[in-house]
């Protein structure tokens, strides 16, 4: 009989350590690269919103180069605007005119895997919200410290958390 209890013993632990292995997989968090736009931040007739990724692969992100389009504003509410590298992130061109934008940013320190690349300032008239800066994705060119392109990211809604 004490045979039999030492071998469900064992069984029990193999079971108890088999699936807190399973479930310990089950709850961790999948990478995924994200270009994520910031809350806007408003002060007076100043305003800023930034541009945070996470999660970037193969060294972290380098470079960045929007088209124009890639990303519009409302120009009757913004104006102005400037592009801030954060990071050891480089302005190397950036161009806003009728709610469209272009720019582009490197990084020369070695990418950025987590963190805020840029900030954007700019002059408001108007009660600056949700939608009134969006990017588009298929505007977008990302690439990584390995100078691999990153192709599968995401840009969640604004907001997104």
């Amino acid at each position: 009989m004490s045979g039999r209890r030492v071998l469900a013993a064992l069984l029990m632990l193999l079971l108890i350590a088999a699936l807190s292995g399973c479930i310990e997989s089950w709850f961790q968090r999948q990478a995924h690269p994200t270009l994520y736009l910031g809350k806007p931040v408003v002060v007076g007739t100043q305003g800023e919103v930034s541009i945070l990724v996470e999660d970037m692969p193969d060294g972290g992100l380098s470079g960045i180069q929007v088209d124009l389009g890639g990303m519009t504003y409302n120009q009757e509410k913004i104006s102005n605007i400037q592009v801030v590298g954060d990071n050891s992130f480089i302005v190397l061109d950036r161009s806003f005119a009728d709610g469209k934008g272009s720019f582009m940013l490197i990084d020369i320190s070695g990418g950025v895997e987590n963190g805020k690349i840029l900030t954007f300032r700019f002059t408001i008239t108007g009660n600056v919200k949700t939608g009134d800066i969006v990017l588009f994705a298929n505007r977008i060119a990302l690439v990584s410290n390995d100078l691999t392109p990153i192709i599968d990211y995401r840009i969640p809604a604004y907001y997104a958390q």
